[in-house]
């Protein structure tokens, strides 16, 4: 397995309220502080510290670093990227979940709550043949294939490093969840992997690579794995 794929869950009461926030600035970078602060939600807060937190614990755990701030930096699209190391990472984050990928090559995530589908925004940023396959759907059935749609290409674009310099609807990837693993080749001649994982109902998350070693499932830390972070019952 070249790819992992980690994802924490925040407890709700932890949305909630800023209690147990500032016990967590000794844990994170001051650079992750300083962009938590911006923030006017306290869902918005947790989900940027626990970001980080994510981060190195995978970090510590699985690549065997020490306990010292991560060493990341930006591209010129904003791509994160560990200063000085072989590993490419990526993150993302909806509602409760934090979710980060990992691997030797380039690497995209991307996760969504399930909401209301938007015709306008489909006809909007979406290519032709993403709509096709869209409108080709009716209900429930299409109000998804948007969330797929949406993730699968937001995985990719995130992979690519390139952000909002590459439209939505420059390209087309014609996969969806019931393919399995899927090879996108794309104008460069460079292949994609792309995969669709469960997560929790009312999510959809998606993970594109270059390396076609993708993981079989997400590995899921507990809230309270992370360090520094204070037990649910108590934040």
């Amino acid at each position: 397995m070249d790819v992992r794929l980690y994802a924490v869950r925040i407890p709700d009461r932890c949305l909630e309220t800023g209690e147990g926030l500032e016990r967590l600035r000794p844990c994170v970078s001051e650079v992750r502080w300083a962009r938590m602060v911006r923030f006017r939600r306290w869902s918005d807060k947790w989900r940027c510290l626990a970001a980080e937190l994510l981060v190195r614990h995978v970090l510590r755990v699985s690549y065997g670093m020490g306990g010292e701030a991560v060493p990341w930096s930006q591209n010129e699209y904003g791509k994160p990227q560990l200063a000085g190391m072989d590993v490419s990472f990526n993150l993302s984050h909806a509602g409760n979940w934090v979710v980060a990928a990992f691997g030797s090559q380039d690497v995209g995530v991307d996760v969504e709550q399930i909401g209301e589908y938007d015709e306008a925004v489909a006809r909007r940023f979406f290519s032709r043949e993403d709509q096709e396959a869209l409108f080709a759907c009716e209900g429930e059935a299409r109000r998804h294939r948007f969330f797929e749609l949406w993730t699968g290409k937001e995985s990719y674009i995130k992979a690519v490093g390139r952000g909002l310099s590459m439209p939505l609807d420059s390209f087309s990837l014609h996969v969806f969840p019931e393919t399995g693993p899927v090879v996108y080749r794309d104008e460069s001649g460079i292949c994609w992997h792309l995969r669709f994982y469960a997560l929790e109902a009312g999510y959809k998350l998606a993970l594109c690579a270059r390396s076609d070693r993708l993981p079989d499932e997400v590995q899921f830390v507990g809230w309270d794995q992370l360090a520094g972070v204070p037990d649910a019952a108590e934040a």
